[in-house]
């Protein structure tokens, strides 16, 4: 028993290391004029030689977990991550921002919460510790 314990608990460590690793992927856009896209996954930066600068977002391009960007030499660079980075509201998407913050809504105790910034998931902690409700999550 303890052997396959040891076993299953190895292969749980190997498989949490290799979901965590940062791997780079380049891809070519076919839709552009200049057909060069960069693509990183993690939203790690990955470095070339000719490396030009972001001028903007293309907002209308993100998706729940990526970002796509234009250089100033008219090529592009999207960021993907394994999670989700943006929420669609009223057809948009726009950024999540998990920052707590003091809220002006009470718990059901009557006691200050904590509540997240903007997300479709809100997410209420309570600053009382004995408060029978210490997190509320409500989806929009």
């Amino acid at each position: 028993m303890s052997n396959t314990k040891k076993l299953i608990s190895l292969l749980l460590v190997i498989c949490f290391s290799v979901s965590s690793m940062q791997i780079p992927v380049y891809a070519k856009d076919n839709k552009s004029n200049s057909g060069n896209v960069e693509k990183n996954t993690n939203a790690s930066v990955v470095k070339n030689q000719k490396s030009k600068k972001i001028t903007k977002e293309l907002t209308n391009e993100r998706t729940e977990n990526s970002k796509k960007f234009q250089k100033e030499d008219g090529s592009f660079e999207v960021d993907q991550y394994n999670s989700a980075i943006h929420y669609q509201d009223g057809g948009q998407w726009k950024d999540i921002d998990n920052t707590l913050e003091e809220s002006k809504d009470k718990d059901d105790d009557g006691n200050n919460v904590l509540e997240n910034k903007q997300n479709n998931i809100k997410v209420k902690i309570s600053k009382n510790s004995s408060s029978k409700k210490l997190v509320q999550m409500k989806k929009r």
